[in-house]
């Protein structure tokens, strides 16, 4: 009697190695997309909530009508820090955050914040 694998027990044992790696380098990817995704939303909501601290601070120039504000501009006069270079980062992308518009509006005694994006 013969010990020892043949030739089909070490491809099959190969294919199935190939298999299991396949499907855990799948899932790792799709929980790094679903981080990079949420990084990016937290950076957002960040952004909203300095806007908000902007609005507050100049209540006087503020409307029903949306004043606009970059993230660069909330990182210019100090509300945001800076990543690197004077730009926040999207994560998903890495491309620079800072054109992105915020509206800032008083209703009702209440300072609002949204990405201008979601209403036009």
């Amino acid at each position: 009697m013969k010990k020892g694998f043949t030739i089909i027990e070490v491809v099959a044992s190969i294919a199935i190695v190939l298999m299991i790696t396949a499907i855990v380098m799948l899932s790792a990817a799709g929980i790094s997309d679903k981080s990079k995704k949420q990084i990016y939303e937290e950076k957002i909501n960040l952004a909203l909530v300095k806007a908000k601290e902007y609005g507050n601070d100049n209540l006087d120039s503020l409307s029903t009508t949306c004043k606009g504000v970059t993230i660069g501009d909330l990182i210019n006069m100090n509300y945001l820090a800076e990543e690197e270079n004077g730009q926040i980062y999207d994560p998903r992308t890495n491309e620079s955050m800072n054109n992105i518009w915020i509206c800032v509006t008083y209703e009702n005694n209440e300072i609002k914040t949204y990405l201008r994006d979601e209403v036009e």
